[in-house]
């Protein structure tokens, strides 16, 4: 029904355009849609009857495009929900992640950051180390999306769910120094740590700090970003290498998490 309306939108304004001897193109049909909307029938050129067939045909035109770019959506929607069920065994229904089976949580993450890392294992740029078992674990669950649009409409309904707040299994760590090490890390993931879509830099608010080491230390080994053509993992090892070690990588995982919950570091703790 879009298409019909694309098509025959612009006939019944010029229609109207050359009935009223008005100039043609397509901002003279925008300005002549409102205009011809709301005008009453007899200051047209059009006979009374013509004009308001015209305009009554225009209304339900616009109408139907609007309702089937709902219908659209809303399929999306169920095809994204449908394609989720499979990835709900691991990740969970409503996809806070499982510790238990070393899934993260996904709920909290953009949708283009999404298809970023799904492309990624279905194109062998993630996930193909031997070390990596979870990655391999997950490369042949993204390959099951066998079409873009199915990347992208199972990535649009996982940016919708919920996200909870980040499970905490870190002790003994030092939010101040991790505030100083996470200078390295600002100018991608932001002050807020919110994530940078130009870099294509995740928003790191949502996931547990176990899940936050396993591909900290991924990065460090070469476990994850040996891909020579995957120009923002090469990147993170580099970066990783002003990260000495676990220890260091626990305190800035530490302190993202004060930032996430609206403190800053000097100011936890005290009474």
């Amino acid at each position: 029904m879009t298409a019909l309306a694309e098509k025959m939108i612009p006939v019944l304004l010029n229609d109207y355009a050359e009935e009223n001897q008005m100039c043609h193109g397509p901002w003279t049909q925008i300005l002549t849609l409102g205009r011809f909307i709301n005008q009453p029938p007899h200051r047209s050129r059009m006979s009374t009857r013509s004009g308001l067939l015209v305009r009554y045909l225009l209304v339900s035109l616009l109408a139907l495009a609007s309702l089937s770019g709902g219908t659209a959506q809303a399929q999306d929607f169920k095809r994204g929900k449908k394609l989720y069920a499979l990835c709900s065994v691991c990740h969970g229904p409503g996809g806070h992640g499982k510790l238990a089976q070393k899934a993260p949580a996904l709920a909290g993450l953009t949708d283009w950051y999404l298809v970023d890392q799904l492309q990624k294992f279905r194109n062998d740029k993630r996930g193909k180390h031997h070390l990596d078992v979870t990655g391999m674990m997950m490369r042949p669950m993204a390959k099951t999306l066998t079409s873009d649009k199915d990347v992208e409409a199972v990535a649009a309904y996982i940016a919708g769910l919920s996200p909870k707040a980040p499970t905490v299994t870190f002790k003994d760590t030092d939010p101040e120094k991790g505030k100083t090490l996470y200078n390295v890390c600002i100018a991608c993931h932001g002050d807020k740590v919110q994530g940078n879509e130009e870099l294509k830099t995740p928003p790191l608010r949502h996931l547990d700090d176990w899940y936050q080491l396993a591909q900290l230390k991924k990065f460090k080994a070469g476990m994850r970003g040996a891909d020579p053509t995957d120009a923002q993992s090469a990147q993170m090892r580099a970066i990783l290498a002003a990260v000495p070690d676990e220890q260091a990588m626990k305190d800035i995982i530490a302190y993202q998490h004060l930032v996430a919950n609206g403190g800053a570091a000097e100011e936890k703790g005290k009474p």
